[in-house]
């Protein structure tokens, strides 16, 4: 599927699409490391990610698919967009708004729930929510963002 089935106008996720697709989604905290990107990736057993960027009102700019360390680099530059990640020719994406206070992993359900079980990414969402670094506005936002597109 491609990265347009899954993005709107307004750069924010389009959960009926994700739906129809099957797809399960789990709202985690924070950007993803490059680290942590990797670990994804060989725990997929991919060696490649296609990604998109895109700033609110810009067509998206694609990089890819293209090796591992190419792509983190790529994402690492447009860190200040909206990215969109694609691991392989495996239905598993990770989109990491430019806000950098959350990050949706979506995709087939079983790869999803290998990834969550992998505890690759190790900050749980709770624990961030009640951290006292955040402001409560920040708090009421992110809990509104994990009750909107997280699809068991």
């Amino acid at each position: 599927m491609s990265k347009a089935a899954f993005i709107t106008e307004n750069t924010e996720l389009d959960l009926a699409e994700m739906k129809r697709a099957g797809f399960r989604s789990v709202v985690l905290p924070e950007y993803p490391s490059e680290e942590e990107l990797a670990k994804v990736a060989r725990l997929l057993q991919v060696t490649s990610l296609e990604c998109w960027a895109q700033e609110f009102g810009n067509e998206p700019e694609q990089f890819g698919p293209a090796n591992l360390r190419q792509s983190l680099i790529w994402t690492y530059e447009r860190s200040y967009t909206n990215l969109l990640m694609k691991f392989g020719a495996r239905e598993l994406y990770i989109w990491a708004p430019e806000a950098h206070e959350y990050m949706v992993i979506f995709g087939d359900p079983s790869l999803v729930k290998d990834v969550v079980e992998s505890r690759i990414f190790e900050l749980d969402f709770d624990e961030y929510l009640q951290s006292g670094a955040l402001s409560p506005a920040t708090v009421e936002f992110l809990r509104d963002i994990r009750s909107r597109y997280t699809i068991a």
